[in-house]
């Protein structure tokens, strides 16, 4: 930021977060398929895990499904979507194979 003096030590932050947070925080961000896919599609972190399991249920790519539901512009609140790409996606693999 520029133009605001805070008279914060950057560094003292970072030891902070490092030394006390650190240690109490049990789940850290994680870079995964899925993580860097939610990113490329352009939808919700929360959608990850939908994606994961309805891919394992309808044996297709959680990948597809994420980008799937980031070419329908998938919001919060419309996880149900998430199922129905699975499904479509699945139909699509079963009739190529």
């Amino acid at each position: 930021m520029s133009g605001y003096e805070t008279n914060i030590d950057l560094y003292k932050i970072m030891d902070a977060a490092e030394d006390i947070l650190a240690p109490i925080i049990r789940k850290h961000p994680v870079v995964d398929k899925a993580a860097l896919t939610i990113g490329y599609a352009g939808v919700y972190g929360s959608f990850a895990l939908h994606a994961i399991r309805a891919a394992r249920a309808y044996g297709v790519d959680e990948r597809d499904i994420l980008m799937e539901c980031g070419r329908r512009k998938v919001v919060g609140g419309q996880e149900d979507i998430i199922i129905a790409a699975a499904v479509e996606l699945a139909e699509k693999k079963k009739a190529l194979a």
